[in-house]
C-alpha cells in the first residue's frame, strides 16, 4: 500500500493504492484546490498555506480509510530542470544470477556518476530513467535473473535547484509525512500513461499543469529525454482575468467551463455584472495557447530532432478547447496523433473510488504506480539494526555516519556520549538532563566499524548502546517553574496545569527522552486559592483532613482578585481569612435521640476530650494549618436532669416530670426514644 501526493499550482491530489498483477489499484482519492495561489508554476511560494491543503487531504484520508499516514510518494515539477547522461558497469562475474537488489545498485551506480557533472550544494536529484542494458555487451531489456560477467547500464538522470526539494520537505514534515519516494511529475506520468511495451514508439508526453508544462520522450523501449516549459493553465487563466478585469478564481471557473458553456455572468473587480461568451474568451486565449503550444512544440522537436510519432497530453491545463488541436498542427502531425489522456482509460489502473476521471489524475495515478514498482527514485536502501532506511539522495559515498544522520539519529547516538542526555520541550524550548554514560559498538554486515566506515547499497549496520552508569531521572515537577507561596511562615509550591505530549500530566511522572511539556506560565489567582485551601490539613490522631478555608493573597503587598494572574517563578504572600475550628472537625460526643414536650433532643452519652501540643482545647478553639489533634472520648449515662439542662424550662408554680407517661424523679435514666414531659398542675 502506498500513499501518492501530487501537489500542484492549483490542486492536491492525495491516493491510496497497491498494486497487484501489474495494475494500480485505486482505493482513495482526495483532491482539494489551493485557498489562495500559494504556488507558481509548479514552486512552493507559501510553505504554511501548501502545508494546510496537503494536511486537510491526508486528514481527510486518513479518517475514511482509518489509517494513520506516515510516508508519503511525491513527483516534483521539472522547473529549471536539468538531465545527465551517464553509464556504469558492474562485475557480475561471481553471481550465481543478477537480482533487483545487484540492478538497482549498478543504476545508482550511474546516477552517482551524473552527480558529479553538477553542484551537489545546489542541484538534487530527483530522479532517473534507465536507457539501456547491457550484458557482456549484449543489449537487455532487464538484467534480473541473468547470468554474466560483466553488466553495464545508461540512465538520464534529471536534477532540480536544491531549494525546490526543502521546500517540499518542509511541506511535508509540517504535516507529519517522510518522503519514502520522490521522482520527477513526467517520469510518473510515462511510469502509468507509456508502458514498457508502448515506449518502442516514439511518443512525446505532455504533462500540462497549471504552473509547468513537463515533457517526456520514449524510443525503442526506454525514456529518452526529459524536459519542460514554464507555461502551462495559469497563463491561459490570468489572459482571461487581464482581458475581462476579473479575479483570478472567477478566471479560472470560466476557462474550466469553457468546453461545456457558452455563455457567462460575472461580476468584474469594479462590481460590473457581465455577461461573457465562451468565443470571446477563445478569442482571448487563443494566442496565449498558441505561444505555449509553439514553446512545447519546439522542446519536443530539440529533445528528439523531429517530431515524434505521437503525442499523449495529460494535466488539467491542456482541457481548454484547441489546446490539443494547436500542439498537433505545431508538430505538424496527422489527425488523431495528439490527443488527451484521461486516467479512466488506463488499461493499468482499477479504479474502486469511481472518482477516478480526467487527464489531471493522471500524475498522481503515475506516482503511485512509480513508488509500488520502486523504479525512477533515487533512494538507497541501507538497514540499521534490521530496519531498512532509504537514503533520500544519492553521493555514491556513504559513510555510517551520513547513513544514520539521514536515518534520523542524533549524532550523540552515533558517536556516543560521555554523559547523553534525555532530551524533552518545556513550552517550547529544549532541554536535557544526564542519564548517563555510555558508548556505541558499531558493526556494518557483522564486522567491526567506525562511524567513518564506508557503505554501500544494501549493506547492513548495527549499533548497540552499552550504557556503563545509570543517573537519577528527574520528575516534572522537577523541571517546570512553579509559584511561591509564603503562609503561615511556611513556602508552599503551587504548579501551573502540565500537559505531557498533550495529555494532562502527573506531577510525579518520570520525564522521557522527547517528552514534549506544555503549560500556561500565568497560573490564575482563583487557583491558588483553591490549591491553599485544599492543602490546609489537619491531623486528627495521626489520620489526614483536607480542610477548606477562606484565602487571600498578595503581590508586593498588594491584594490580588480572583481574575489576576501569578506568573510563575514569582513569590506571592497569602493569608488565610477564616479558620475552621475544633467544632468543625471533631464530635463532641454521641447521643441519643430523646423527645422533650415534642421537641426531639440529643443528649450526650459520650463525654470528649480534644488536645494539642498537652494543651486541652475547646470546641470553639481556632485551628492552624497542619496541626495535630488528639481526641479521646468517656462514656456517661444520661438522666432526666441532663435532658432537662438542654432546655429552657418556662416559669412554673407547681410541675410534675412525665417519661413515657409515667411520673419520672430527676437521676431516673434515660434511653433512646424515651419521651419527657413537663406538666404544670
Amino acid at each position: 500500500m502506498v500513499f501518492a501526493l501530487d501537489v500542484g499550482t492549483r490542486k492536491v491530489a492525495g491516493i491510496i493504492a497497491s498494486e497487484e498483477n501489474e495494475k494500480v489499484k485505486v482505493y482513495d482519492v482526495e483532491v482539494l484546490e489551493h485557498e489562495k495561489r500559494a504556488m507558481i508554476d509548479g514552486a512552493i511560494h507559501d510553505v504554511e498555506k501548501v502545508a494546510k491543503i496537503v494536511d486537510r487531504v491526508k486528514r481527510n484520508l486518513e479518517e475514511r480509510n482509518e489509517i494513520e499516514l506516515k510516508k508519503v510518494a511525491v513527483a516534483l515539477a521539472g522547473r529549471f530542470l536539468k538531465t545527465v547522461t551517464t553509464e556504469a558497469e558492474l562485475d557480475v562475474s561471481n553471481l550465481d544470477e543478477i537480482s533487483p537488489d545487484d540492478a538497482l545498485a549498478l543504476e545508482l551506480k550511474a546516477v552517482s556518476k551524473a552527480m558529479e557533472n553538477v553542484n551537489s550544494d545546489e542541484m538534487f536529484c530527483v530522479g532517473y530513467s534507465v536507457l539501456s542494458y547491457e550484458l557482456d555487451g549484449v543489449w537487455m531489456m532487464k538484467l534480473e535473473g541473468h547470468r554474466g560477467k560483466v553488466a553495464e547500464v545508461k540512465t538520464i538522470s534529471a536534477f532540480l535547484p536544491m531549494q525546490v526539494v526543502d521546500a517540499m520537505n518542509t511541506v511535508l514534515k509540517k504535516v507529519g509525512l517522510e518522503i519514502d519516494h520522490m521522482t520527477l511529475e513526467p517520469i510518473a506520468a510515462m511510469e502509468i500513461a507509456v508502458p514498457d511495451e508502448v515506449r518502442l514508439l516514439n511518443i512525446a508526453l505532455v504533462d500540462v499543469g497549471a504552473g509547468t508544462s513537463d515533457i517526456a520522450i520514449s524510443n525503442d523501449g526506454t525514456v529518452i529525454a526529459y524536459g519542460m516549459v514554464p507555461k502551462a493553465g495559469d497563463e491561459i487563466t490570468e489572459a482571461i482575468s487581464k482581458s475581462f478585469l476579473l479575479d483570478f478564481h472567477t478566471a479560472e471557473m470560466i476557462k474550466r467551463s469553457l468546453a461545456s458553456e457558452d455563455e457567462f455572468k460575472v461580476r468584474d473587480i469594479l462590481d460590473n455584472e457581465r455577461e461573457i461568451s465562451s468565443d470571446e474568451v477563445l478569442e482571448v486565449i487563443n494566442p496565449v495557447i498558441d505561444e505555449i503550444t509553439s514553446e512545447i512544440s519546439s522542446i519536443i522537436v530539440d529533445l528528439n530532432s523531429e517530431s515524434p510519432k505521437a503525442v499523449m497530453v495529460v494535466g488539467g491545463g491542456a482541457k481548454v478547447p484547441g489546446f490539443t488541436e494547436k500542439l498537433r498542427e505545431k508538430l505538424g502531425l496527422p489527425a488523431g496523433r495528439v490527443s488527451l489522456k484521461g486516467v479512466e482509460n488506463l488499461p493499468a489502473v482499477e479504479d474502486y473510488t469511481g472518482k477516478l476521471v480526467g487527464s489531471d489524475l493522471v500524475t498522481p495515478v503515475g506516482i503511485a504506480k512509480s513508488a509500488l514498482s520502486g523504479r525512477g527514485s533515487v533512494f538507497s536502501r541501507v538497514y540499521v539494526n534490521g530496519v531498512p532506511v532509504k537514503l533520500m539522495g544519492l553521493s555514491g559515498k556513504y559513510t555510517v555516519m551520513q547513513v544514520l544522520l539521514q536515518a534520523g539519529y542524533d549524532v550523540g547516538d552515533i558517536v556516543g556520549r560521555p554523559s547523553p542526555s534525555v532530551v524533552y520541550e518545556v513550552n517550547g524550548r529544549v532541554r536535557s538532563f544526564r542519564r548517563g554514560r555510555e558508548r556505541i559498538v558499531v558493526k556494518v554486515n557483522g564486522e567491526p566499524a567506525t562511524t567513518r566506515t564506508a557503505v554501500s547499497h544494501n549493506d547492513r549496520i548495527t549499533l548497540e548502546k552499552v550504557v556503563e552508569e545509570e543517573a537519577t531521572v528527574p520528575k516534572i515537577r522537577d523541571v517546570v517553574e512553579k509559584v511561591i507561596v509564603e503562609v503561615d511562615g511556611k513556602s508552599l509550591e503551587i504548579f501551573p496545569e502540565v500537559y505531557i505530549n498533550g495529555e494532562p500530566a502527573n506531577l510525579d511522572d518520570e520525564v522521557r527522552d522527547e517528552d514534549k511539556l506544555d503549560y500556561n506560565p500565568l497560573v490564575p489567582v482563583r487557583r491558588v486559592k483553591e490549591e491553599l485551601s485544599k492543602d490546609f490539613l489537619v491531623y486528627i490522631n495521626d489520620k489526614p483532613m483536607a480542610l477548606k478555608v477562606g484565602v487571600k493573597v498578595f503581590l508586593d503587598g498588594q491584594e490580588l482578585s480572583d481574575v489576576d494572574f501569578v506568573r510563575v517563578g514569582q513569590k506571592v504572600e497569602a493569608v488565610f481569612t477564616s479558620r475552621p475550628r475544633v467544632k468543625d472537625v471533631v464530635s463532641d460526643f454521641k447521643s441519643i435521640s430523646v423527645k422533650f414536650n415534642g421537641q426531639v433532643l440529643k443528649v450526650p452519652v459520650v463525654e470528649c476530650e480534644v488536645m494539642s501540643n498537652g494543651k486541652i482545647l475547646s470546641m470553639n478553639d481556632v485551628i492552624s494549618n497542619g496541626m495535630h489533634i488528639s481526641v479521646s472520648y468517656k462514656e456517661v449515662s444520661p438522666m432526666v436532669a441532663t435532658v432537662l439542662s438542654l432546655v429552657d424550662i418556662p416559669p412554673m408554680k407547681r410541675y410534675k416530670i412525665l417519661k413515657n407517661g409515667r411520673e419520672a424523679s430527676f437521676a431516673e435514666p434515660v434511653m433512646d426514644g424515651d419521651e419527657i414531659e413537663l406538666v404544670e398542675y
